[in-house]
């Protein structure tokens, strides 16, 4: 549990975009090619560039709420619509109606991560935290900037008594997404823990 805990914590690095890149020659590109639209991905990194600057609690959840409806779309129609499902499903708890519905999704969609998420939300509730840890894994692996998958980890492992990889994962889900106050509100928690056991 704790070497599976740590590999899991593990981020890819944030690449910084480098400077002085434009140049007079860029000017002389077609206007179709100068503006071109953001992909979803690079959409995604914006928005996370964003999160990460952002201070004022009310601009951060702005920002989550427009991660969670990128993150919430797979590229599937089909695999979109159960979602839904599930979704509708956990949230009148009926977690045993979901869990089949988000098996089917990651058997479509394997490399979505928000699949693998919801899958380790519903296993959390059916208190299933074993396996709601190995989806977390699966979608660290895929999206490492996922602060509510670190912030899960780090639920379940305080819940577990491992308060310094609890601590270690609240604050790389902190570092992601420095202006949510439940994140700030989970390292200060945990940092009183540890440091009250090292007295």
């Amino acid at each position: 549990m704790r070497s599976a805990s740590l590999i899991a914590l593990t981020l890819v690095a944030h690449l910084t975009a480098l400077p002085g890149l434009a140049r007079a020659q860029d000017t002389q590109r077609p206007p179709a090619a100068a503006e071109a639209p953001e992909t979803d991905a690079q959409a995604l990194d914006t928005l996370f560039r964003r999160l990460a600057l952002a201070r004022d609690p009310a601009e951060s959840q702005g920002i989550v709420a427009l991660i969670t409806r990128k993150q919430l779309q797979s590229g599937s129609d089909t695999a979109d619509l159960l979602m839904a499902r599930a979704i509708a499903a956990m949230g009148t708890g009926q977690v045993d109606v979901s869990m089949p519905i988000l098996d089917a999704i990651i058997a479509l969609q394997p490399n979505w991560a928000e699949a693998w998420n919801r899958r380790a939300t519903a296993r959390f509730l059916a208190e299933d935290e074993r396996g709601s840890m190995s989806d977390i894994a699966h979608v660290l692996a895929l999206e490492p900037r996922h602060f509510g998958a670190l912030s899960g980890m780090g639920m379940i492992l305080e819940h577990r008594g491992f308060e310094d990889e609890a601590l270690r994962a609240y604050t790389q889900a902190l570092a992601i997404a420095p202006g949510l106050q439940s994140l700030r509100d989970s390292v200060d928690r945990m940092n009183k823990k540890v440091g009250e056991r090292q007295l």
